[in-house]
C-alpha cells in the first residue's frame, strides 16, 4: 500500500503568531522595540535584576506617630514616639518602595435616593458629593535566593499598614489620574504559595484621604 505525504503550507511567523502560540507579552515588546526604535515609551521607575524596565511602583512615606504607654514606675501614661524601618529613600523622604504593583480604583459617589408616590419606576436622586476612592493594591516581594524569604520588606509593610495614621504615597496612576496622595489602610492580606519560599504576595485595601485641619473659632460673649 502506497503512502502519500501531503506537503503542509509553512506559515510565516510574526510577532502576532509568536504571541498567540507562547502567550508572552515580552516577545511582542522586544520585536516591536527592534522594528521601531523611535517608538515613544514611558520613563521606567527603575530597572529590574534582569535589566527590564519596571513601571507602576508605589512609594509609601515612612509614617511617624506617637503612642501613649503606661509607665509602671511613674504610674502615668507617657507619650512614646514609634520608629519604623524603611527600605528606600526617594531623595526627600525615607519609606517603603513597592515594585510592579497592580492597582484597582473604585469611585464611591454619595447619592441619596428618594421614593416618590406615583412614580412607577425609579427614584429621585440627590447628589451629595464624590465620596472616597476604594483602592486595592496587589503585589509581591521577592529575593534573589530561592531559599530566602523577604522577611525584612514584609515586616516593613506590615508595620506601615498597622500605623494609626494616614499614609502619604507617590504613584503616577493615583497621583495624576485620581489626585490621590494619601490613603488609609483598611485591610492587609498576606498569602504564600508552595514552592515559592522567596516570594511573598500581599494585597492592600485602602480608602483615599484628604487631610485637613480643624480650627476652633472662639466667640466673645458680651455680658
Amino acid at each position: 500500500m502506497a503512502e502519500f505525504f501531503l506537503p503542509q503550507v509553512i506559515q510565516k511567523n510574526n510577532e502576532k503568531t509568536l504571541i498567540k502560540g507562547f502567550g508572552l507579552p515580552l516577545v511582542q515588546r522586544a520585536i516591536i522595540a527592534a522594528n521601531t526604535l523611535s517608538i515613544k515609551t514611558d520613563k521606567p521607575d527603575k530597572t529590574s535584576y534582569f535589566g527590564t524596565p519596571i513601571y507602576g511602583s508605589l512609594f509609601i512615606v515612612k509614617p511617624e506617630y506617637n503612642i501613649f504607654e503606661y509607665n509602671p514606675f511613674s504610674k502615668v501614661y507617657q507619650e512614646t514616639p514609634i520608629v519604623v524601618a524603611s527600605n528606600y529613600f526617594d531623595g526627600k523622604n525615607d519609606g517603603l518602595l513597592l515594585d510592579n504593583v497592580i492597582i484597582d480604583v473604585t469611585q464611591n459617589r454619595q447619592i441619596v435616593t428618594t421614593d416618590i408616590s406615583g412614580f412607577n419606576r425609579g427614584t429621585v436622586k440627590e447628589f451629595i458629593n464624590n465620596g472616597d476612592y476604594s483602592i486595592n493594591i496587589r503585589g509581591f516581594f521577592a529575593t534573589k535566593n530561592p531559599d530566602e524569604a523577604p522577611l525584612v520588606d514584609t515586616g516593613i509593610l506590615a508595620s506601615y499598614c498597622s500605623a494609626p495614621v494616614t499614609l502619604q504615597i507617590t504613584n503616577t496612576f493615583l497621583n495624576r489620574i485620581f489626585t490621590v496622595n494619601n490613603i488609609v489602610v483598611t485591610n492587609l492580606t498576606m498569602s504564600q504559595q508552595v514552592g515559592l519560599r522567596n516570594v511573598q504576595y500581599f494585597e492592600i485595601s485602602a480608602l483615599s484621604d484628604n487631610p485637613f485641619d480643624l480650627k476652633q473659632q472662639d466667640e466673645q460673649v458680651n455680658q
